[in-house]
């Protein structure tokens, strides 16, 4: 049993808008739920995420945090993986599709150079069509919008000095940068959604994959 990355979308923007509708203000438009004692957005999200991933008709098995490393070039280790199979003796377990979620403090780079390009190497190593969904937390507008590891070796360096952009219009900024970087690469069963406070949208690809999806303007 497979299931296409168009329908895999449109269950987890329906799913994740209903489940994130009662936490608090602030949960996803802010830092408050991602600071040191009260770091709650990805933990909490990634417990949503792997319910999700069991009222998916053929999971039989839910893997957490799972590293697909095929070698050296091929590391991929998506926040929840939806198996089927394994329920047998000898019965192989196989990826029906992958989640990645991105709070508000990993919402950068990190989704090219972690999750993109993760995902493509062990894609095109595998020959896999698993489908892969990448989730956002990036607000339309912010009076104050944080970008870690700008400094050094980190992940951000390159946009150390354009924090008047990130830092009062993060979905703008951060899906013009990643806008580029899909286009240069085969995009095959990739997906990106984006929270913004307590609305979930589709973002990639820019052509709505169902009508009521609003893409990225």
């Amino acid at each position: 049993m497979a299931i296409s990355v168009e329908d895999l979308t449109g269950r987890l923007v329906r799913f994740l808008r209903a489940s994130i509708a009662p936490l608090p203000d602030g949960f996803f438009d802010s830092f408050e739920y991602t600071t040191t004692g009260n770091t709650l957005t990805h933990p909490l999200v990634f417990g949503l995420l792997a319910r999700f991933a069991w009222g998916i008709e053929g999971v039989t098995h839910v893997g957490l945090d799972v590293a697909l490393n095929e070698g050296k070039e091929v590391k991929f280790k998506p926040d929840v993986t939806g198996y089927t199979g394994g329920v047998g003796q000898g019965e192989s377990l196989q990826p029906l599709f992958f989640v990645d979620y991105e709070s508000p403090n990993s919402s950068d780079w990190r989704v090219i150079a972690k999750d993109v390009e993760g995902y493509v190497a062990w894609r095109d190593h595998t020959g896999s069509t698993v489908p892969y969904v990448i989730i956002t937390t990036l607000p339309e507008e912010t009076s104050w919008w944080e970008c870690r590891w700008t400094s050094g070796n980190g992940y951000n360096r390159a946009f150390h000095a354009r924090r008047k952009e990130w830092a009062v219009r993060p979905r703008q900024f951060w899906h013009s940068v990643y806008a580029p970087e899909f286009a240069s690469r085969t995009m095959n069963n990739i997906a990106v959604l984006n929270i913004d406070g307590r609305n979930v949208v589709q973002v990639f690809p820019a052509a709505p994959l169902l009508g009521h999806f609003h893409p990225l303007g």
